[in-house]
Protein backbone atom coordinates (compact mmCIF):
# COMPACT_ATOMS: atom_id res chain seq x y z
CA UNK A 1 0.00 0.00 0.00
CA UNK A 2 0.98 3.38 -0.98
CA UNK A 3 2.28 5.60 1.95
CA UNK A 4 -0.53 8.39 0.49
CA UNK A 5 -3.36 5.75 0.39
CA UNK A 6 -2.54 4.72 3.69
CA UNK A 7 -2.42 8.67 4.95
CA UNK A 8 -6.26 8.76 3.10
CA UNK A 9 -7.05 5.50 5.05
CA UNK A 10 -5.93 6.80 8.20
CA UNK A 11 -7.67 10.63 7.99
CA UNK A 12 -11.00 8.59 6.44
CA UNK A 13 -10.93 6.82 10.09
CA UNK A 14 -10.63 10.17 11.97
CA UNK A 15 -13.23 11.61 9.88
CA UNK A 16 -15.49 8.69 9.92
CA UNK A 17 -15.22 8.33 13.44
CA UNK A 18 -16.21 12.20 14.22
CA UNK A 19 -18.82 12.89 11.64
CA UNK A 20 -20.49 9.95 10.80
CA UNK A 21 -20.25 7.97 7.36
CA UNK A 22 -23.19 9.73 5.95
CA UNK A 23 -21.58 13.25 7.36
CA UNK A 24 -17.41 12.22 5.83
CA UNK A 25 -17.44 14.19 2.96
CA UNK A 26 -14.84 13.23 0.32
CA UNK A 27 -13.45 16.73 1.21
CA UNK A 28 -13.48 16.39 4.65
CA UNK A 29 -10.99 13.48 4.26
CA UNK A 30 -8.93 15.21 1.60
CA UNK A 31 -8.39 17.88 4.11
CA UNK A 32 -7.70 15.71 7.14
CA UNK A 33 -5.12 13.61 5.15
CA UNK A 34 -3.82 17.07 3.71
CA UNK A 35 -4.09 16.17 0.18
CA UNK A 36 -6.39 17.91 -2.86
CA UNK A 37 -9.84 16.47 -3.15
CA UNK A 38 -8.71 14.81 -6.44
CA UNK A 39 -6.06 13.39 -5.02
CA UNK A 40 -8.71 10.75 -3.24
CA UNK A 41 -9.94 9.86 -6.43
CA UNK A 42 -6.20 8.77 -7.72
CA UNK A 43 -6.68 6.01 -5.09
CA UNK A 44 -10.15 5.43 -4.48
CA UNK A 45 -13.27 5.64 -6.53
CA UNK A 46 -15.70 7.32 -4.29
CA UNK A 47 -16.60 7.30 -0.29
CA UNK A 48 -17.86 3.43 -0.26
CA UNK A 49 -14.35 2.71 -1.72
CA UNK A 50 -13.06 4.31 0.49
CA UNK A 51 -15.12 2.65 3.13
CA UNK A 52 -14.19 -0.88 2.23
CA UNK A 53 -10.30 0.23 1.48
CA UNK A 54 -10.09 1.16 5.17
CA UNK A 55 -11.88 -1.86 6.44
CA UNK A 56 -9.72 -4.40 4.15
CA UNK A 57 -6.56 -2.87 5.30
CA UNK A 58 -7.75 -2.68 9.28
CA UNK A 59 -8.77 -6.09 8.79
CA UNK A 60 -5.45 -7.36 7.45
CA UNK A 61 -3.89 -5.40 10.36
CA UNK A 62 -5.68 -7.23 12.49
CA UNK A 63 -5.39 -11.02 11.17
CA UNK A 64 -1.46 -10.03 11.18
CA UNK A 65 -1.97 -10.23 15.03
CA UNK A 66 -3.64 -13.14 14.90
CA UNK A 67 -1.85 -15.71 13.83
CA UNK A 68 -1.28 -18.08 17.16
CA UNK A 69 1.77 -20.36 17.34
CA UNK A 70 0.96 -23.86 16.30
CA UNK A 71 2.86 -24.70 20.12
CA UNK A 72 0.08 -22.76 22.19
CA UNK A 73 -2.56 -24.81 23.33
CA UNK A 74 -5.98 -24.15 21.99
CA UNK A 75 -7.03 -22.44 24.92
CA UNK A 76 -4.33 -20.25 24.77
CA UNK A 77 -4.53 -20.17 21.16
CA UNK A 78 -8.39 -18.71 21.96
CA UNK A 79 -7.31 -16.51 24.31
CA UNK A 80 -4.68 -15.04 22.10
CA UNK A 81 -7.59 -14.49 19.67
CA UNK A 82 -10.22 -12.63 21.98
CA UNK A 83 -7.40 -10.58 23.58
CA UNK A 84 -6.49 -9.63 20.19
CA UNK A 85 -9.29 -8.28 18.67
CA UNK A 86 -10.37 -5.99 22.03
CA UNK A 87 -7.28 -4.64 21.82
CA UNK A 88 -6.91 -4.04 18.24
CA UNK A 89 -9.99 -1.42 19.20
CA UNK A 90 -9.16 -0.81 22.28
CA UNK A 91 -5.82 1.38 21.33
CA UNK A 92 -7.73 3.12 18.36
CA UNK A 93 -10.88 4.42 19.19
CA UNK A 94 -11.44 6.42 16.19
CA UNK A 95 -11.26 2.66 14.79
CA UNK A 96 -13.50 1.28 17.30
CA UNK A 97 -16.13 3.77 16.62
CA UNK A 98 -15.55 3.89 12.75
CA UNK A 99 -15.90 -0.65 12.92
CA UNK A 100 -18.49 -0.65 15.37
CA UNK A 101 -21.28 2.13 14.88
CA UNK A 102 -20.58 3.13 11.10
CA UNK A 103 -19.83 0.01 9.19
CA UNK A 104 -23.29 -1.13 10.61
CA UNK A 105 -24.89 1.58 8.90
CA UNK A 106 -23.49 1.18 5.54
CA UNK A 107 -25.71 -0.19 2.75
CA UNK A 108 -26.51 -4.11 2.72
CA UNK A 109 -24.79 -4.36 -0.47
CA UNK A 110 -21.67 -3.12 1.29
CA UNK A 111 -21.86 -4.60 4.03
CA UNK A 112 -21.89 -8.49 2.38
CA UNK A 113 -18.57 -6.99 1.02
CA UNK A 114 -17.33 -6.42 4.41
CA UNK A 115 -18.60 -9.36 6.02
CA UNK A 116 -16.62 -11.10 2.75
CA UNK A 117 -13.55 -9.52 4.52
CA UNK A 118 -14.08 -11.38 7.50
CA UNK A 119 -13.64 -14.73 6.14
CA UNK A 120 -9.81 -15.30 6.73
CA UNK A 121 -11.03 -14.20 10.69
CA UNK A 122 -13.97 -16.72 10.90
CA UNK A 123 -11.68 -19.26 9.60
CA UNK A 124 -9.02 -19.21 11.83
CA UNK A 125 -11.31 -18.85 14.54
CA UNK A 126 -12.82 -22.27 13.72
CA UNK A 127 -9.41 -23.91 13.27
CA UNK A 128 -8.51 -22.67 16.71
CA UNK A 129 -12.33 -24.48 17.70
CA UNK A 130 -11.59 -27.44 15.43
CA UNK A 131 -7.83 -28.03 16.75
CA UNK A 132 -9.47 -27.62 20.84
CA UNK A 133 -12.39 -30.80 19.56
CA UNK A 134 -9.23 -32.43 18.02
CA UNK A 135 -7.06 -32.18 21.99
CA UNK A 136 -10.21 -33.09 23.47
CA UNK A 137 -10.60 -29.77 25.40
CA UNK A 138 -13.30 -27.96 23.35
CA UNK A 139 -16.59 -29.63 23.52
CA UNK A 140 -17.31 -31.96 20.26
CA UNK A 141 -21.24 -31.70 20.40
CA UNK A 142 -20.83 -27.85 19.53
CA UNK A 143 -21.67 -26.24 16.25
CA UNK A 144 -18.56 -24.86 14.75
CA UNK A 145 -20.55 -22.01 13.24
CA UNK A 146 -22.89 -20.86 15.92
CA UNK A 147 -19.61 -21.29 18.21
CA UNK A 148 -18.18 -18.92 16.02
CA UNK A 149 -20.80 -16.63 15.75
CA UNK A 150 -21.36 -16.19 19.34
CA UNK A 151 -17.63 -15.81 19.76
CA UNK A 152 -17.52 -12.72 17.52
CA UNK A 153 -20.63 -11.45 18.87
CA UNK A 154 -19.68 -11.49 22.21
CA UNK A 155 -16.40 -9.96 21.19
CA UNK A 156 -18.63 -7.28 19.28
CA UNK A 157 -21.06 -6.37 21.65
CA UNK A 158 -18.41 -6.10 24.74
CA UNK A 159 -16.70 -3.60 22.04
CA UNK A 160 -19.97 -1.77 20.92
CA UNK A 161 -20.90 -1.01 24.47
CA UNK A 162 -17.83 0.30 25.81
CA UNK A 163 -17.93 2.62 22.18
CA UNK A 164 -21.69 3.52 23.03
CA UNK A 165 -20.50 4.56 26.37
CA UNK A 166 -18.46 7.38 24.97
CA UNK A 167 -14.83 4.69 26.15
CA UNK A 168 -16.03 5.60 29.85
CA UNK A 169 -13.99 2.64 31.00
CA UNK A 170 -11.32 0.78 29.78
CA UNK A 171 -12.23 -2.26 28.06
CA UNK A 172 -9.21 -4.12 28.22
CA UNK A 173 -10.17 -4.39 32.03
CA UNK A 174 -13.23 -6.72 30.97
CA UNK A 175 -10.65 -8.88 28.93
CA UNK A 176 -11.36 -11.84 31.51
CA UNK A 177 -14.62 -12.15 31.97
CA UNK A 178 -15.33 -12.01 28.25
CA UNK A 179 -12.87 -14.87 27.70
CA UNK A 180 -14.13 -16.30 30.90
CA UNK A 181 -17.50 -16.86 29.46
CA UNK A 182 -16.40 -17.76 26.12
CA UNK A 183 -14.24 -20.63 27.20
CA UNK A 184 -17.61 -21.85 29.28
CA UNK A 185 -19.57 -21.86 26.06
CA UNK A 186 -16.60 -24.11 24.34
CA UNK A 187 -15.36 -25.86 27.02
CA UNK A 188 -15.77 -29.85 27.77
CA UNK A 189 -17.84 -30.55 30.61
CA UNK A 190 -14.97 -32.21 32.54
CA UNK A 191 -12.32 -29.64 31.38
CA UNK A 192 -13.69 -26.30 33.24
CA UNK A 193 -11.98 -25.15 36.44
Amino acid sequence: MTEKRQIIINAAVEVIAEHGYHGAQVSKIAKQAGVADGTIYLYFKNKDDILFGLFEDKVDQLMATMTATSAASPEDQLKTFVRNHVEWLALDRSLAACVQLELRQSKKEMRNKLNHLLIPYHRLLENILVKGIDAGVFDPAMNLKFARQLIFGAIDEAISTWVVADFKYDITAQFDDLYYLISKAVTKEDHHD
